[in-house]
């Protein structure tokens, strides 16, 4: 009923005679049992909570069910393996919300989920990296092509142009550019280096947006492609 009860920790009665062994082992099984019963009872609590701020941040990323069940579980792990120890509730639900969506291969980028989540970016991604370590699980890499797709049909662009996007992201590969970079950035730098040669009219400022990426990084990740793939575009 939510009242607070205080088990006695004494071995003696009201009276101040020491219990005979048989009271003293019952009053022992009493004290274990609250023991757990407040712990099991603090535990739910935060699972309740947690499931509440995963539901949410699932909605608002309109994202399969199956991500939030994969979600549910990892959180249960983290807690129970103590790893997420000093970190709130909504860093944790939020980094198992990003670890789900990696698992079940939906592209989401950390500053996505975090906005939606509304904790900071860095944070998120530290809670990540520990649960990535603790928990062991394969979570598949992120090619950047996983976000050409979602890019093109966001910006309205035609086939053509993603097709374009994907040959030079290729080439890139190949040229190992894409290493050390956000799969991201590389994408949209390839992208608008393939509107620029369909001839479809799109600024580094709204491919950045779509991309959640600075346009300075789009810049540089353009300029790299545009110098080592030895492409030229005629204005």
């Amino acid at each position: 009923m939510g009242i607070s009860t205080m088990i006695d920790s004494r071995d003696r009665d009201a009276y101040g005679r020491e219990l005979d062994p048989s009271r003293r082992a019952q009053l022992y099984r009493l004290r274990k049992w609250h023991r757990r019963s407040k712990v099991n009872s603090s535990t739910e609590r935060n699972l309740s909570y947690a499931l509440s701020e995963m539901t949410k941040t699932y909605y608002r990323l309109n994202l399969p069910a199956n991500v939030l069940e994969t979600a549910s579980i990892l959180y249960r792990k983290a807690i129970q393996r103590r790893i997420m120890k000093g970190r709130s509730v909504q860093v944790v639900a939020a980094a198992s919300i990003y670890m789900a969506s990696r698992l079940c291969r939906i592209i989401r980028s950390i500053e996505d989920v975090a906005r939606q989540a509304e904790v900071g970016s860095k944070e998120l991604a530290r809670a990540y990296r520990i649960m990535l370590r603790s928990l062991g699980n394969d979570v598949p890499r992120v090619e950047p092509e996983s976000y050409l797709s979602k890019f093109v049909s966001q910006l309205a662009l035609n086939g053509v142009t993603e097709l374009l996007a994907r040959d030079i992201l290729i080439m890139a590969s190949d040229m190992r550019l894409t290493i050390g970079r956000s799969p991201a950035s590389i994408a949209a730098a390839s992208l608008y280096v393939a509107c620029q040669l369909n001839g479809e009219l799109q600024t580094q400022g709204s491919i950045a947006k779509v991309a959640d990426v600075t346009e300075v990084t789009i810049r540089n990740r353009y300029k790299e492609l545009m110098q080592t793939l030895c492409i030229r575009i005629d204005l």
